[in-house]
């Protein structure tokens, strides 16, 4: 079995043990892709199972905290399928890939699951990562870093 397979599967039961246990019963499988415009995706649903498809090049280059950040990212989207069900979910994906403002509100929601899941530090390590080596992170693309610190000092009190 592959190292890197292993970490991440050791990255995955962290999360899942710690910050996401409601998502304990779910299927959910990764694998590595090779595409050059994607950190990672969710494909499948709660019926069938989920597949987190994570970038190996990215994988590869990055902490632990920032691998933490992709996979609380890609999990939190998995946690809001489950707390509001399958049909929901279906026309929400739907408006998802239909609409860019939808997406965008939706990407942003997800984020805030993140944090209040307890892995928003891990979110601003990737975030951090992605800004170095792609183009800037935007309100357009999820929280941003000042939302994200003014979101973990309302936690922290």
């Amino acid at each position: 079995m592959d190292n890197d397979y292993i970490s991440k599967m050791d990255e995955l039961k962290y999360l899942l043990n710690n910050h996401f246990q409601i998502l304990n019963t779910e299927k959910i499988k990764f694998n590595f892709h090779k595409e050059k415009d994607s950190f990672a995706y969710i494909t499948g649903s709660s019926a069938a199972g989920h597949t987190i498809s994570f970038s190996k090049k990215d994988y590869n280059r990055m902490t632990r905290n920032q691998i933490l950040g992709v996979l609380s990212h890609e999990l939190a989207h998995i946690y809001y399928e489950k707390t509001n069900g399958f049909v929901f979910t279906l026309f929400k994906n739907i408006l998802y890939f239909s609409s860019k403002k939808y997406k965008i509100k939706e990407e942003r929601k997800v984020d805030l699951i993140v944090i209040k899941n307890g892995c928003g530090q891990y979110l601003l390590e990737f975030i951090k990562y992605h800004d170095k080596h792609y183009k800037k992170y935007k309100r357009t693309d999820g929280l941003t870093k000042k939302e994200i610190k003014k979101a973990l000092k309302k936690i922290v009190g």
